[in-house]
């Protein structure tokens, strides 16, 4: 790892990104981490001249985590889409156009399902509709014996529309459809978070090579990698400025030093010793498979009330 004059780390290694039905490995170079500056905490997210491509990284960052939890957290046939939508006269002293107002009401209909069911689990997206009313979908575990009529009244605040997902095919079809409503809705999100979802809804475990923990991962997986099949799926390289190179003794890898971030490579900066600095990523699927790291799916149960 070499720090350079930009304060930026640059740091090599491989990635373990590791989900209920795949396996992938990313060799990664020349990634940057932006260094703290002060004691406040890290430059401003998405500031200055990179402000829209670091929307589009944090965009393609929302969906890929929605898409892991889902195959994660769910399987068909104990799980069920569902789309609440907000009619005003129920809601008169809200503005429904207001993402705050309907994430409050969002947000007290799950404590009441909470209240109602054990192992609640969800992955909401939202977007407005034609009127610029805020609606949500969502993947959760309701099972095929929960009815929309008992949602509905846990709802109370619109409509509810409720699927249950019966085979592979409608989930990721439903995935999908979750996936075009934070599109939808990119515009609106900006400076937000993308999406909603319960704390038992499961990420992709992932293991970094340049920590401690992710060497110890790496080596305790190492056997196992090794008698797997493995296709390299596609390769993606990022300019990241111009640099010069040194070796590093230790390694006998070329590290970077003296960074200009964000400068093209012209015929005076070549001829000081200068050359185009990319981050690249090699994506690996492996044949390996790691379900028992996971909880099994399973469908919310309605708790038994007591009498009154």
């Amino acid at each position: 790892m070499s720090i350079s004059k930009n304060r930026a780390a640059y740091i090599s290694g491989l990635k373990l990104n590791i989900s209920r039905n795949r396996f992938q490995i990313v060799d990664c170079s020349n990634m940057t981490f932006p260094r703290r500056t002060d004691n406040a905490g890290h430059p401003p997210r998405g500031a200055g001249k990179h402000l829209a491509m670091n929307y589009k990284r944090r965009n393609h960052k929302r969906k890929e985590n929605v898409k892991d939890m889902c195959y994660n957290s769910f399987e068909a046939g104990s799980c069920a889409f569902v789309t609440l939508t907000f009619a005003p006269k129920r809601c008169p002293d809200k503005d429904l156009k207001d993402l705050n107002a309907t994430h409050a009401l969002f947000k007290n209909f799950i404590k009441r399902v909470n209240f109602l069911y054990d192992d609640f689990c969800y992955v909401a997206t939202f977007a407005r509709q034609s009127r610029g009313n805020w609606h949500y979908h969502m993947i959760c575990n309701f099972g095929q014996t929960t009815t929309r009529k008992e949602i509905a009244a846990i709802w109370k605040h619109g409509s509810v529309d409720m699927t249950h997902i019966k085979d592979k095919d409608h989930l990721r079809n439903s995935i999908f459809y979750l996936l075009k409503n934070m599109r939808d809705a990119a515009d609106d999100l900006f400076g937000r978070k993308g999406y909603l979802s319960s704390r038992n809804a499961e990420r992709n475990i992932v293991h970094k090579t340049w920590t401690p923990e992710g060497e110890a991962a790496l080596a305790a997986l190492q056997d196992k990698i090794q008698q797997s099949k493995v296709k390299k799926t596609y390769e993606t390289s990022e300019p990241l400025g111009v640099a010069k190179f040194i070796t590093d003794p230790s390694t006998g890898e070329d590290v970077p030093v003296d960074v200009l971030a964000g400068e093209e490579l012209t015929d005076e900066l070549k001829a000081q010793g200068y050359v185009v600095l990319k981050a690249s990523f090699a994506y690996y699927n492996i044949s390996l498979r790691c379900p028992e790291q996971f909880s099994i799916p399973t469908a919310a149960v309605r708790k038994q009330q007591p009498k009154k």
